[in-house]
């Protein structure tokens, strides 16, 4: 027998919910079966978070159906070499990419990809609050404080 802690089984559930809520804010969640494939780009100089985010992303869709692409990238520059224009369906953009400095190079990234894609969808993670109302001058759909919990969602 496999005896579940209900503390951890209600923590699961939200965290499907918070990827539903992020992924219906894209597009419409079409029914089972469907054949919808995300393309989903991760942008964090922490592997652990990316990872993280990935698998979240990963079991939401599993659950849901959905096919999903994740491209997970350590440094902005990476993700420029890949990036044009219409390719990824949602871009999650760490603010702070260089641990080693306190510049917000996710701030500059998500700039220049408005400059070349004004329809993107950029979500902003971030261990800081501090760049919120920038990140709605350059239109992301969300801004959430890492590490990303049940809270984050309504």
């Amino acid at each position: 027998y496999i005896i579940l802690d209900m503390k951890e089984i209600y923590r699961f559930i939200l965290e499907y919910e918070k990827i539903f809520y992020l992924i219906s804010r894209i597009q419409p969640v079409p029914a089972a079966g469907e054949g919808v494939t995300l393309n989903i780009a991760i942008v964090d100089d922490c592997l652990q978070d990316s990872r993280h985010l990935a698998q979240l992303l990963s079991n939401y869709c599993s659950v849901c159906s959905l096919s999903l692409q994740v491209s997970a990238f350590t440094h902005a520059s990476d993700f420029l070499r890949s990036w044009k224009s219409g390719v990824f369906d949602l871009i999650f953009v760490d603010i702070f990419l260089d641990q080693d400095s306190d510049t917000a190079t996710g701030i500059r990234l998500a700039e220049h990809i408005r400059r070349e894609d004004t329809g993107c969808t950029i979500i902003f993670t971030t261990v800081s609050p501090d760049y919120a109302l920038k990140s709605y001058s350059l239109k992301a759909l969300d801004y959430l404080i890492k590490p990303i919990s049940q809270e984050d969602f309504p």
